[in-house]
């Protein structure tokens, strides 16, 4: 495909719009989901162009628009990617939806969905599959007229490579002292709360969330850690990467 790069080395782009609100740690996950609204002027004489990606020469993410089927010159697709499986809805489907369109991108290590609503919807009382080459796309209707959209397929299973989550994971510890801009203070924050999320799930001894109450070696009652009692966990958790990122959280104070 198109978007894979030649240099060796991975190869980010956000759309503007989304700076701040994304890290690349987001985008790697193996199962994982990302919403937004795409209003209905920026789908007029779109025919290219990444809203979010992320790519090296083992590995592809991408969520934009394209144009990537031999015979269908000048029509443009709403695209969302994952290595060699694509899913596409093509934009003429969408501009006649005649609204601002709620996206829905998901994804495991098996499967891919892209969902298109109104962000008007009215309740759906019907759906229409259109069987693909490589996917399903379901129209899902109403009273009114046509609601949205979903593009769904089954995939071999897909992640990226060790190398391409390292250097995700260091584009978060390198150290910064002063942020050129709002969003990239905002990404940096995103970043930490992605890497804690991560953390927390690779945690193997669950205890340190749950207080519980033992008769001998038997576990009797188990019931989770109020809020306050987690704030030095997640406090130790962060701070080495936001000592780097020169932010200091300061704890609220209980009465």
């Amino acid at each position: 495909m198109s978007f894979l790069p030649s240099t060796g080395f991975p190869i980010l782009g956000i759309a503007p719009s989304f700076e701040g609100f994304l890290s690349p740690t987001e985008l790697l996950r193996t199962e994982g989901s990302i919403q937004f609204k795409l209003l209905s002027d920026g789908l007029k004489d779109r025919t290219e162009g990444a809203i979010v990606s992320i790519a090296d020469e083992d590995f592809l993410f991408f969520i934009g628009f394209g144009n990537e089927i031999p015979g269908s010159p000048g029509q443009g697709f709403l695209m969302f990617a994952r290595g060699d499986d694509v899913l596409r809805l093509p934009l003429q489907h969408l501009v006649q939806l005649d609204a601002d369109l709620h996206i829905i991108v998901g994804w495991t290590r098996t499967t891919m969905l892209l969902s298109v609503w109104r962000f008007d919807s009215a309740k759906t009382t019907s759906t229409d599959r259109f069987p693909t080459e490589s996917a399903c796309i379901t129209r899902l209707n109403s009273a009114d007229g046509t609601e949205g959209f979903i593009c769904e397929c089954q995939t071999d299973p897909y992640a990226p490579p060790k190398t391409l989550l390292d250097w995700a994971r260091r584009q978060g510890l390198v150290p910064v002292t002063q942020y050129d801009t709002e969003e990239a203070f905002y990404a940096r924050v995103f970043h930490a709360l992605g890497s804690l999320e991560q953390k927390l799930e690779s945690v193997r001894e669950p205890s340190c969330f749950w207080d519980i109450t033992y008769e001998g070696n038997k576990i009797i009652a188990r019931t989770p850690k109020r809020e306050r009692d987690l704030h030095s966990i997640i406090e130790s958790v962060l701070s080495d990467h936001l000592f780097l990122s020169s932010i200091e959280v300061c704890g609220c104070p209980f009465g």
